[in-house]
C-alpha cells in the first residue's frame, strides 16, 4: 500500500511537469511561484498573529513582568538598593557577661531586664500640653525631672561614662566621642514628651495607659511607639556599648528633646542651636529621627525611609460683630456668617503629583518589588505618567496628601451664652503643605478667598501682615487672618545611589532585618524636631526601626489615641538596629 500511494503523486507530478512544458513554463518558475507563495502564507500568518496581540493588549491592558527586574541590572536604575554594612572591626565584648554584645542582646537575660526599664521609663506621665507655660515657671514641667531620675538610674554607664549635657534643663545632649575627631558626627534623635490622655476614652484602655502592662507580647502604654520605644532604643545600645571595650571612630550623638508634640520650640531647637555653636554649618554627618515603620504596601513590606516632610500652617480665621439681645437677631449671626466660610476653606487644593517628590521614588519601588499593585498604575510609574497618577492617586485619601495640601478644620470657638448674639468666633485650620508648594502661596489663596468672601459679606478685612485689604465705612464686622506656626516644606536629602549617608543608613537596616528588607525613599506628611536642624546636615532621614515581624504581631500601634502599643519583638528591633547603626557607619 504504501508503494501504491507514492506511485499516484509520482504520475501526477509527471503530467503537471509536462503540460507546464507546453504552455511555456519551466519547471524552475513553477519552484520560485511555490516558494513565494509560502511567504506570502508566512507574512498573512504573523501579520494576523501581530494584529490579535495587539488587539488584546489593547482591550485587557499590557502586562508589566515585575520579574523581569534582574539584581545585575544598572545600580543607578528605579528604587536603587544598598548593600548590607558590615564592620571591619572585632565585636564589642562585655567582659562583666563574658560574652559579645551582640551575642548578650538576643539573651532572655537581656530580654527580661531591658523590659523592666522599658516600663520604667514609660510608667513616667512626661505629657506635653498646648497651653504649657515656660520651663521653670510651669510645674508641669517638673514630671521630666522624675524621668531624668529613671534614666540615671537604670543606665549608669552612659551617665558615668559618657558626656552628658543638660540643655534647656530637660534636654539631654550625650556624646559618645569617636576616635577620629575629623569624621563628622551621627546624630539620634527621639523625644521623651509623650501626647495627653482624653479622660473620655480611659475607658477604653484594655490597662491603665501609664501602667505599661505586658500582655501576649504587647507592651501598652502611652508614648510606648511615639516616641519612648526609639527613645530607650538609643539608651540601651549607648548603656550597652559604654558597658564594654568599644570605641567609635565616628563621634555619636543622642539629642533628646522633651516638647516634640508641641513643635520643640522649648528644647528641639536650643538643641540644634547647641550643636551648631559646637559643629557649624553642615558640621554634622547625619541626622536619624523618628518616621515611619517597616510597612506594607500593596502586599509587599518596605523601610520606608522619609527623606523630606511636607511643610506646615496653622490659620487663624476672626470675626467680631456687634452683640446684642438674641431675641432681636440679624439674618446672620456672627456664628452663621462664619459658617458660610468654612465650606469655602474645605474645598480642597488640586495637588499633582511631579517627578521631584519624594513620593514618585516611592512608587517606583512599589512598581518594582509589589506583587499586588494594580498593573495600570505600575504602567503608569514606570512610564512616569505623573498626570495619570494624579487621577488616580488622588482619589484615595492615604495616596493624595502626599502631593496634596491637606485642610483640617480643627477648631472653632463662638458664643458664651444661648440668648446673647455672639461677639466673635475663632476658626483654626491646619495645612500641610505639598513639598512643591510655598507659604506664601498659601498667604495668596487665603487672601484672595477672605477678601471676595468680605467684599459679598460687608466685612473689613485685615490681612496677614496686618493691612486692612477690605475697608467699609457701615461695614457689619472686622474679619482678620493671622498664623500660629508656620514651616516651609523641607529640603529634600540625598537618596539613591551615591548617596553615601542613605547608602550607610540603608545598610544598616538591611545588616539588621536582613538583606532581602526592600529599602523605599519616602515623604513624611507630618513634622518631627528635625525642623530646627536643617542647617546641621543635608542629611535628615526619619525612620522608626521595627520590624515586618514586630508590625505583624499588631493589628493597630494606636499612636496617639486608645491603647497605644509596642510589640515587644518591635522593642529589641529598635536596640539592635541602634546598635548596629552605631557599630556598623564606619
Amino acid at each position: 500500500m504504501v508503494q501504491t500511494q507514492s506511485s499516484k503523486p509520482t504520475e501526477k507530478k509527471i503530467l503537471e511537469d509536462d503540460l507546464e512544458y507546453q504552455l511555456g513554463n519551466p519547471k524552475w518558475m513553477k519552484k520560485s511561484k511555490s516558494l513565494w507563495r509560502k511567504i506570502l502564507n508566512w507574512l498573512v500568518t504573523i501579520g494576523l498573529f501581530f494584529l490579535a496581540t495587539v488587539a488584546f493588549f489593547v482591550i485587557f491592558g499590557f502586562p508589566v513582568q515585575k520579574m523581569a527586574f534582574k539584581e545585575n541590572e544598572n545600580v543607578t536604575s528605579l528604587c536603587y538598593q544598598p548593600s548590607a554594612l558590615v564592620s571591619s572591626t572585632n565585636e564589642p565584648f562585655l567582659e562583666t557577661q563574658d560574652v559579645s554584645c551582640s551575642d548578650f542582646i538576643n539573651t532572655a537575660q537581656f530580654h527580661n531586664e531591658s523590659l523592666e526599664r522599658y516600663q520604667k521609663v514609660l510608667r513616667v506621665p512626661t505629657i506635653s500640653y498646648d497651653n504649657l507655660g515656660h520651663v521653670g515657671e510651669d510645674e508641669r514641667w517638673n514630671i521630666f525631672g522624675d524621668l531624668h531620675d529613671v534614666f540615671r538610674d537604670i543606665y549608669p554607664n552612659i551617665f558615668n561614662k559618657l558626656q552628658v549635657e543638660y540643655v534647656a534643663t530637660y534636654g539631654l545632649l550625650i556624646t559618645y566621642k569617636g576616635s577620629n575627631k575629623d569624621l563628622k558626627p551621627l546624630v539620634l534623635m527621639a523625644h521623651q514628651d509623650v501626647v495627653p490622655i482624653a479622660e473620655a476614652t480611659l475607658d477604653k484602655w484594655y490597662f491603665p495607659p501609664f501602667s505599661a502592662t505586658y500582655k501576649d507580647g504587647l507592651v501598652y502604654g502611652r508614648g510606648a511607639t511615639d516616641d519612648k520605644n526609639s527613645l530607650v532604643g538609643i539608651f540601651e545600645a549607648l548603656e550597652l556599648l559604654a558597658s564594654s571595650d568599644f570605641t567609635p571612630e565616628r563621634t555619636v550623638i543622642a539629642s533628646i528633646g522633651f516638647d516634640e508634640e508641641i513643635s520643640g520650640y522649648h528644647s528641639a531647637l536650643p538643641l540644634a542651636k547647641r550643636l551648631y555653636e559646637r559643629y557649624g554649618q553642615d558640621g554634622v554627618e547625619l541626622i536619624l529621627d523618628e518616621g515611619g515603620f517597616v510597612t506594607e504596601y500593596y502586599g509587599t513590606y518596605f523601610a520606608a525611609v522619609s527623606v523630606a516632610e511636607k511643610g506646615y500652617m496653622d490659620v487663624v480665621l476672626n470675626l467680631k460683630t456687634p452683640g446684642g439681645h438674641s431675641s432681636i437677631p440679624p439674618p446672620h449671626t456672627n456664628i452663621g456668617i462664619m459658617s458660610k466660610l468654612i465650606p469655602q476653606v474645605e474645598n480642597p487644593f488640586e495637588g499633582t503629583l511631579v517627578l521631584e517628590n519624594p513620593f514618585f521614588s516611592s512608587l517606583e519601588c512599589f512598581a518594582k518589588y509589589s506583587e499586588d499593585l494594580d498593573e495600570h498604575i505600575r504602567s503608569s510609574i514606570l512610564k512616569k505618567d505623573t498626570e495619570a497618577l494624579t487621577k488616580i492617586l488622588s482619589k484615595d485619601k492615604d495616596t493624595r496628601y502626599f502631593f496634596e495640601t491637606s485642610i483640617a478644620v480643627d477648631v472653632i470657638r463662638g458664643g458664651v451664652k444661648v440668648n446673647a448674639l455672639p461677639e466673635e468666633t475663632v476658626v483654626n485650620v491646619n495645612h500641610r503643605i505639598s513639598v512643591e508648594k510655598n507659604l506664601h502661596q498659601l498667604y495668596d489663596h487665603y487672601e484672595q478667598l477672605v477678601g471676595k468672601f468680605a467684599k459679598e459679606n460687608h466685612l473689613n478685612l485685615t490681612n496677614f501682615n496686618g493691612a486692612q485689604i477690605v475697608s467699609y465705612p457701615d461695614a457689619i464686622g472686622d474679619f482678620s487672618l493671622s498664623t500660629i506656626k508656620t514651616l516651609e516644606p523641607s529640603p529634600v536629602s540625598p537618596y539613591g545611589y551615591g548617596a553615601s549617608t542613605y547608602e550607610k543608613l540603608g545598610g544598616a537596616i538591611k545588616h539588621t532585618f536582613g538583606n532581602e528588607t526592600l529599602i523605599a525613599p519616602a515623604l513624611m506628611t507630618a513634622n518631627t524636631d528635625t525642623r530646627h536642624y536643617w542647617n546641621l546636615t543635608k542629611s535628615i532621614f526619619r525612620w522608626t526601626p521595627v520590624s515586618p515581624k514586630a508590625v505583624s504581631e499588631t493589628n493597630d500601634f494606636n499612636a496617639h489615641t486608645v491603647n497605644e502599643n509596642m510589640p515587644y519583638r518591635g522593642h529589641i528591633d529598635a536596640i539592635t538596629f541602634y546598635y548596629n547603626f552605631i557599630r556598623h557607619y564606619d
